[in-house]
């Protein structure tokens, strides 16, 4: 089950006499902001599964990801038989109108934010930052590193 902490309520407002709708970012206590470094990797362990990713190519609206998994009860990251894959995330969002202060209120239009693969869901914004999980552990390595050594030192 993929759990997703992060929730977007919509925010009704009142802008020249008529409702909109502005998204505000809340983000639930249980989870811990990161920043990468393009040099970096992110990796996870939950439930005894490890996984690990690695940003790449990350803009202010965009940006790729590749993801690496282990099965279950493995711990060895220097082994062949890793899951891997790669994919994209975004913002994408549409202007609706304009708030009594002339702020722009905008509603979503199909953003991807998460980065997601096995039991992982880790959420994404603008400028490599990563919202983790609280119930999962976490470690922040050089790329090179973690294939180089294999096992991460929990």
């Amino acid at each position: 089950m993929v759990k997703k902490v992060c929730v977007f309520p919509v925010v009704l407002s009142v802008v020249s006499g008529i409702n909109s709708c502005r998204r505000q970012r809340i983000y639930a206590d249980s989870t811990t902001t990161v920043r990468l470094k393009d040099n970096q990797i992110l990796i996870v362990k939950f439930n005894d599964t490890y996984g690990a990713v690695q940003l790449l190519d990350c803009n202010d609206n965009s940006g790729r990801y590749k993801w690496w998994l282990l099965g279950k009860g493995e711990d060895d990251f220097s082994a062949e038989n890793i899951e891997s894959g790669e994919s994209e995330v975004f913002e994408k969002y549409v202007e609706i109108g304009k708030d009594a202060n002339g702020g722009i209120i905008s509603k979503d239009a199909g953003s991807v934010l998460f980065i997601e693969f096995g039991e992982f869901a880790i959420e994404w914004s603008a400028s490599n930052w990563l919202y983790v999980d609280s119930e999962y552990d976490y470690r922040i390595l050089d790329i090179g590193e973690i294939f180089e050594v294999g096992k991460v030192d929990w």
